[in-house]
């Protein structure tokens, strides 16, 4: 019987999507990488294959200034968008005051918010990072790129 769920993917190949396709220049978006800050970062950045997203956000969030880590991507078993989704919800309520905050990227998301084909992950994914880190990021993009330009309007 076939699945309909793509094969579970390697930290390896998490790896190239995030390095590769994330990191790299789009001509969508002013040949600027999705997320232009990723390469300042990669040492900073852990991917962790977890059975229990919220027991592993919660490592990340106590451990992350210990390690020295910016952020973790997670992958982990198969969830449709609406169980990711309330997870998401539940790491951002959790962990708010301790400086962290979780993006999700699922492949039944509808709108993505830059005009790029395809650069959501085969599978659902939950990324963490430090929110002072990204707000910061997100401030000197503002005032010295054009890069939020190219957002859809609800996203900025």
């Amino acid at each position: 019987m076939k699945s309909k769920h793509p094969t579970l993917p390697s930290k390896n190949t998490v790896e190239e999507w995030l390095f590769g396709k994330i990191a790299k220049p789009h001509k969508e978006i002013g040949n600027k990488p999705i997320c232009p800050y990723l390469m300042k970062y990669r040492k900073q950045i852990h991917i962790q294959k977890s059975d229990d997203f919220m027991a592993t956000a919660d490592n990340f969030a106590y451990l992350k200034d210990t390690l020295r880590l910016e952020a973790m991507v997670m992958y982990g078993e198969w969830m449709d968008y609406d169980k990711l989704y309330k997870i998401h919800n539940r790491i951002n309520k959790k962990h708010k005051k301790q400086d962290v905050i979780c993006l999700m990227l699922h492949p039944d998301t509808e709108d993505p918010p830059l005009p790029i084909d395809n650069y959501n992950f085969t599978w659902p994914i939950l990324i963490l990072q430090k929110q002072s880190t990204l707000d910061k990021a997100r401030e000197n993009l503002r005032q010295k790129t054009d890069y939020y330009d190219y957002y859809d309007d609800s996203d900025k």
